[in-house]
């Protein structure tokens, strides 16, 4: 998971989840015994991405799964990917690093890891395909060996006779192959070389066309004065960009475009293809991957480290970050109570006109407190024009009772806060996650409530876990 601001698991929060948070979510946890318990943030090293790929039980596993090269490439890209994740392969830097420490104590790890960038459907067919140049006899398929032809003569003459030519040179071509085809043809008195992609489609060849696919074609080569129609070495990512930028001056913001050339490298000549996406300004190459850095928690489980993205929130302080969880309370009252009642207007319902607290469940980013003051939440209500909120508190319901009512309608404000700040919370197999939440209340004693994560940011209320703190 992202990291999840400094409110997760925060050194603080160790005396609030050491006993009842830990007895709750870990089982075997004893809460009697004196334990060395922490709540620990380490950062991967280089080192640390080898031992993942050197561990005996990693090569085990990877073997297995059949990914060794996938881990072998954790030590020399120093990142995980796609096939080798950390949930899965980094417990065993977490065993190394902290040896000594408890069951209960959770490391917040934090590594790179290598995303890989989704790529257009007709890349890896394209860079798959091999690079043909037809010769005088290929030309004499469409004319005569007398003719002493050496190029098409029209562009119909090419459409006619190119399939007959390629059927001829591959017949053991599959279906969706790709040839990249360059020829000769006379243009207005003018013999120009040309290079097209054609494709083997229902036994047929036909010549590929995609708005969204340029072909290097020999002349744009020789205007970036290379001597062969070509590129080696790192030539293409320094020639391509400005060579985009003169060809397309009127390009619009935002389009991508694949462009398809070939490579030469090492006495043999492949086709790549690159995207290239304008900013509207730059072309600028669009990565197979990017390196992003990831922050996913490991807790200690019967002596053994176990991925596990429970989270705990202290929404104590003044900060803003913790005022942002209240806000988004109030906002989701506003939006999923007050407005389907019929409210217009902030303060005819139960958020209140500053738009900063609420009456519902008392949720209040004003002082970052839960507000659960009976005479103001009657009077709030008692002042709507919507009969369902003006008589949410009648006077026939003691204060308890109101009270009552607006807890039990916070355990739904919070897990409409949760839904709108973690969006991206998901469930994992094997494992209940689980978010703890601390909560001041105003002039009481501060409580705590927990949430499973059901589905990608979806929360359900732990039936019994909301307690008063005693403090």
């Amino acid at each position: 998971m992202k990291n999840i601001l400094g409110l997760i698991i925060a050194a603080t929060l160790i005396t609030f989840t050491a006993c009842d948070y830990n007895g709750k979510n870990f089982p075997g946890y004893n809460k009697d015994v004196p334990t060395d318990i922490r709540t620990v943030e380490y950062t991967m090293t280089d080192d640390d991405y080898g031992m993942v790929a050197s561990n005996a039980g990693n090569k085990a596993m990877a073997k297995q799964e059949g990914v060794e090269k996938a881990l072998a490439a954790v030590a020399s890209k120093k990142a995980f990917n796609k096939q080798i994740k950390a949930d899965k392969y980094a417990p065993v830097v977490v065993a190394y690093r902290f040896p000594v420490f408890d069951d209960g104590t959770a490391v917040k790890l934090t590594y790179k890891y290598i995303e890989e960038v989704p790529k257009p459907l007709y890349t890896d067919t394209i860079a798959a395909s091999k690079p043909y140049t037809l010769n005088k006899n290929d030309y004499d398929t469409a004319y005569t060996t007398a003719s002493d032809t050496a190029y098409f003569k029209s562009v119909a003459q090419v459409k006619s006779n190119m399939g007959k030519i390629l059927k001829g040179k591959f017949p053991a071509a599959t279906p969706d192959s790709m040839i990249l085809v360059t020829y000769d043809l006379k243009v207005s008195g003018a013999t120009v070389t040309t290079t097209a992609l054609w494709r083997l489609v229902a036994a047929q060849w036909s010549e590929y066309v995609n708005a969204s696919v340029y072909i290097m074609q020999k002349a744009d080569y020789t205007s970036m004065n290379l001597k062969y129609d070509n590129f080696s070495g790192t030539q293409a990512d320094s020639y391509l960009p400005v060579f985009l930028k003169s060809k397309y001056p009127y390009m619009a913001a935002d389009k991508k475009l694949g462009i398809v050339y070939k490579h030469f490298n090492s006495g043999k000549t492949t086709i790549k293809v690159d995207e290239y996406v304008y900013d509207g300004s730059v072309w600028a190459k669009v990565p197979n991957a990017v390196e992003e850095t990831h922050t996913d928690q490991f807790v200690k489980l019967n002596g053994k480290w176990v991925y596990n993205p429970s989270v705990a929130l202290d929404l104590s302080g003044q900060s803003a970050e913790v005022q942002a969880y209240y806000q988004a309370a109030v906002d989701w009252v506003w939006e999923n109570i007050d407005q389907p009642a019929g409210c217009s207007a902030k303060g005819q319902g139960y958020v209140t006109s500053f738009g900063n607290s609420d009456y519902y469940g008392g949720m209040t980013a004003r002082y970052n407190n839960v507000d659960l003051n009976v005479t103001k939440a009657r009077e709030q209500t008692a002042a709507s024009t919507i009969e369902a909120i003006k008589n949410a508190y009648p006077a026939s319901m003691t204060d308890e009772q109101v009270e009552a009512k607006m807890k039990q309608q916070l355990i739904a404000e919070l897990n409409g806060m949760l839904q709108k700040m973690h969006p991206d919370a998901v469930p994992v197999e094997g494992i209940d996650v689980i978010y703890t939440i601390k909560l001041p209340f105003y002039r009481k004693n501060s409580h705590s409530i927990q949430y499973k994560v059901t589905a990608k940011g979806k929360f359900e209320y732990v039936e019994g876990s909301f307690k008063d703190l005693g403090k």
